[in-house]
């Protein structure tokens, strides 16, 4: 086949969507999970947390924050780097600029203020 018969080949061949492709593929894995989906949530309504539990939430919120206006800024954060995010000593000390060794007496510090606080 010549470069001529080429070009006229590509010239009068419809092309190919790939677009439709994409969306065949999107649509059948969403249909997929849109049925796993209303087969586990069908008849259940969706969490909603009684007022007790909103209450007893809101309290113990209020209380690590009582804590942790106790602690200065910077044992605030690394705690809260480590405590909330789970990342390491290292990978928080990495963070804040500091050794792995401040963190670790940092969040000790922090762990002995919530010990006064709660008298555990």
């Amino acid at each position: 086949m010549g470069k001529v018969d080429k070009a006229r080949k590509s010239i009068f061949t419809p092309k190919r969507d790939k677009s439709v492709r994409l969306k065949k593929a999107v649509k059948g894995h969403w249909d997929e999970r849109g049925d796993e989906y209303i087969v586990v949530t069908e008849g259940h309504l969706p969490y909603c947390e009684s007022p007790e539990q909103y209450v007893c939430r809101m309290e113990t919120r209020r209380e690590i924050l009582a804590v942790l206006a106790l602690c200065t800024e910077k044992q605030q954060e690394r705690f809260l780097l480590h405590a909330l995010y789970d990342f390491s000593y290292e990978e928080v000390g990495r963070i804040c600029g500091c050794s792995k060794g401040a963190v670790e007496k940092s969040i000790k510090s922090v762990k002995k203020i919530f010990q006064k606080f709660w008298k555990v």
